[in-house]
This record gives structure tokens, C-alpha cells and sequence, in this order.
């Protein structure tokens, strides 16, 4: 699995100088606002039972987990449909994003891809398919990036190509889940189901469309908000294909812990709690400080030189989202660190305790661009102060699952803190090197 996220890591380097150099920060921007609705809808639909897909280990269990997924995908869509309809115009007007147009009606349509989309991921994580996904995802992923480059290139340069991308992804992945990497999948998702299986399915999680739907809501929207917020708050949707691209380079790093690392992780940690917890502390430990390393290096490279490589990668007129990035970087290094750990609060049940971190993640990131964007800050200030906001709330949420498996975070703490403090000095001081 870390193979395949390599490669697609490698692609996304490859293609996304080419795009920044058909697609304009405005049409980036206007993608990114109908993405930002399409992840935070997309991510409620199934009610969150699709997180709990990797953990039914009777295969009754996940027939029925797969329903609730697919009843709750239904009508959920429908309703997520008809508030599109009714209040579309007035999101794009907010939005100042009005030359969007009809693609406002693709939110439903890209929600539901994407909700079935994370079924296949998750269902695919519980069959341990790794090899195979591998396997399909790298030239699906090729594919969709030379469909963007050509349809920006030679039919129009404007957000309609991105957002039919995103469609291609979610869509065909799902079916080539269901229809040839999982065995038997389309059978086994549309296998009849008694009442008595849905009702235990339903009495077993049942704190999952409370807490982890909540949780999950609350952690994507926080993702997104500022992308919403920048061109709300500031009438300039350039703002949010700056801030978006800026994410581009800094999320590479996050897609490959998050589909590779994590989701192994998930999965052997499901295993060795609560039976063997020392083994589980052990592995714990081991990886949270290989990521710290991780995030030191990106805070070096992207904090000291960010947007002297925008200016060259993406050309000139992305070199402000470079600078944001060198600013961002500072809250990532924590997410870098924590991230692929913040499984640990669903394999030891602390559904609770995720559900207090994303609220409080939630609104240090609102805040931390409606605060500055109210008091009329420029671009780049508000961006350094909404960093430096989300980076303690993020500090302390990835320590927390290291206390989850009983372990101290006293020292951790400590040698996060220290390694933060080193690699920002070191990122100041190549600022300081090429600064004219």
C-alpha cells in the first residue's frame, strides 16, 4: 500500500505543475469551494458507519454495516439533492463564486460518489487488500490527470475540468472495488439482510452516527471551512485556489501517511488491542518518532523555501500560495506526526474523546480565519495567524492516542517540541539565506 501511494504521490508531483499552469488561481479557487461542499456533504451521508467497516469481523456483520451504509447513502442523498436545488444560487452568491453556474448541482451527485467511494477504501482495508488496490488506483489515477490536463487544455480551462475529474476518480474506483478487487462485492453488498442483523448492526454501533459521524463532520469541515471562509469573508475567490494549492504540496505527505501508513495501521491495531497493548505501545512509539522526522524534514523544505518553490514548480502567479505554504507548514508538522495515529480513539472505543478534539480542532480553524478576515488582515497574515491557532489544538490531539495505549506523553511531548523548535530555526534560517 505505501508502494501505490508512493507512485500516486509521484504522479500528483508530475501533473500538478502542468495544471498550475492551465487552470488560474480563480478557477482553482471556484473548484475548491464546490469540492470543499462535496467533502463536508459527502462525509455525512452514510452516517458514519462506514468507519466501522474495518472492524466487523463476521462477514454478517459487514453485509450489515454495508446496508446501513447504502439506506443511509439513499435518503440522505435525496435530502442532500433537494437542499441543493432550493438554496444552490444563494451558496454560489456567498461563495462569490457565481460564474460556477449549473456545477453547483454536481454536489449531490460528487457526494455520493465520494461516499461510496470511502465504502470500497474501508471495505478494501478489512479484505487486506493492499497488493490489489496498488495495483488499480496508479493508472487510475494517471488517467484522470491526463483527462484534466487535456480537457483544461483543448476544451476549457475553467473549474468544470477539475470537477469532472473528481468524478472520474470517485466513480471508477468504487466500481473497481465492487466489480473486481474485492471478491465477490457486488454479490455480498446487495445480499439480502434480516431485520435482526440490521438491529444488531445498528444496537453495536450505535455511537457511531453520534459521535464518529459528528466527529468525522467536524474534522472535514475544519478542513475545508477556510476555503469557504477566504472568499465568504474577503469577496476574492483567488484567495481559496491560493490557500487550496497551497494544501496541494503540503497534503502529498498526508495522502501517503493517511492510505498507506494509517490504514495498515488501523488495521494491526485492531488486532493487538486490547489482548496485547505492550506490543501495541511498542509499534505505537516506534512510528509516531519516525513521523516526527518526517514532518521535520517537510518543515525545513517547505517553511524555508516555499515560495521560491512555487515561483519556480508553478510559475510566478502561484508564488503567493508557496508563501502560504511556508506558513502552514508550521500546524502540519503536528498533523504529519498524529495523524495516522488518531485511529487509536476507534480501535480503543474513545469515540467521546475524538468527538471533544474535532469540536475544539473545528473551531480553532474557524476562528483562526474569521478573527483576522473580520478585522480586514491581508492574506498571508491571516494565514500565519490561523497556523499558529491550529497548531496547538493539533499538538495535543496527535499526542493523545499515544495515552490511549496507556503510554506517558510527557517525554514525546518534550522531543516534539524540541524538534519543532530545531527545524522551524532551520527553516529561518534558509529564509534568511535567500531573502534578497
Amino acid at each position: 500500500m505505501s508502494m501505490s501511494s508512493l507512485w500516486n504521490m509521484g504522479i500528483q508531483i508530475i501533473f500538478f505543475p502542468i495544471l498550475a499552469r492551465i487552470y488560474d488561481p480563480e478557477a482553482y479557487g471556484t473548484f475548491s469551494v464546490i469540492n470543499s461542499a462535496v467533502m463536508i456533504t459527502g462525509t455525512v451521508l452514510t452516517l458514519g458507519y462506514t468507519r466501522a467497516i474495518v472492524l466487523a469481523k463476521e462477514e454478517d456483520m459487514l453485509q450489515a454495516l454495508l446496508r446501513l451504509c447504502l439506506r443511509s447513502l439513499v435518503w440522505t442523498g435525496v435530502v442532500l439533492f433537494l437542499i441543493t436545488v432550493a438554496f444552490g444560487d444563494l451558496f454560489l452568491e456567498l461563495m462569490n463564486a457565481t460564474y460556477a453556474g449549473y456545477w453547483v448541482y454536481s454536489i449531490p451527485v460528487l457526494a455520493i460518489l465520494l461516499a461510496l467511494d470511502q465504502i470500497g477504501v474501508q471495505w478494501s482495508i478489512r479484505e487486506k487488500l493492499f497488493k490489489k488496490v496498488s495495483l488499480v488506483e496508479i493508472p487510475l489515477a494517471l488517467g484522470s490527470k491526463l483527462f484534466n490536463v487535456g480537457y483544461g487544455k483543448f476544451i476549457s480551462a475553467q473549474a468544470d475540468g477539475l470537477i469532472l475529474t473528481s468524478a472520474i476518480m470517485y466513480g471508477g474506483r468504487f466500481m473497481l472495488f465492487v466489480t473486481g478487487l474485492i471478491n465477490n462485492g457486488w454479490k455480498r453488498m446487495t445480499h439480502a439482510i434480516s431485520r435482526e442483523s440490521l438491529q444488531e448492526a445498528k444496537e453495536k454501533f450505535a455511537n457511531y452516527p453520534r459521535y464518529i459521524l459528528t466527529s468525522g463532520l467536524l474534522n472535514t469541515a475544519s478542513s475545508y471551512v477556510p476555503v469557504l471562509l477566504l472568499p465568504a469573508m474577503t469577496g476574492n475567490t483567488s484567495y481559496a485556489g491560493f490557500f487550496t494549492y497551497a494544501l496541494i504540496v503540503l497534503d502529498l505527505p498526508v495522502r501517503l501517511l493517511s492510505s498507506g501508513i494509517a490504514s495498515v495501521f488501523l488495521q494491526r491495531s485492531t488486532e493487538l488491542w486490547p489482548n496485547h497493548p505492550e506490543a501495541l505501545q511498542e509499534r505505537t512509539l516506534k512510528l509516531y518518532y519516525r513521523l516526527l522526522l518526517i514532518a521535520a524534514g517537510v518543515v525545513v523544505v517547505i517553511g524555508g523555501a516555499g515560495e521560491e518553490i512555487y515561483a519556480i514548480v508553478f510559475s510566478e502567479r502561484w508564488a503567493e500560495a508557496g508563501a502560504a505554504a511556508s506558513f502552514l507548514v508550521l500546524s502540519y508538522f503536528f498533523r504529519y506526526a498524529g495523524m495516522p495515529l488518531s485511529s487509536l480513539f476507534l480501535t480503543t472505543a474513545k469515540e467521546r474523546e475524538l468527538f471533544i478534539f474535532q469540536a475544539l480542532l473545528f473551531l480553532s480553524r474557524l476562528l483562526g480565519i474569521a478573527i483576522p478576515a473580520y478585522l480586514g488582515w491581508a492574506f498571508l497574515d491571516i494565514i500565519f495567524f490561523y497556523s499558529v491557532l491550529t497548531a496547538t489544538v493539533t499538538f495535543i490531539f496527535g499526542l493523545w492516542p499515544l495515552k490511549l495505549t496507556g503510554l506517558s506523553i510527557w517525554k514525546p511531548a518534550l522531543i516534539t517540541l524540541a524538534l519543532f523548535i530545531a527545524s522551524c530555526a532551520l527553516a529561518l534560517g534558509i529564509q534568511l539565506i535567500l531573502s534578497p
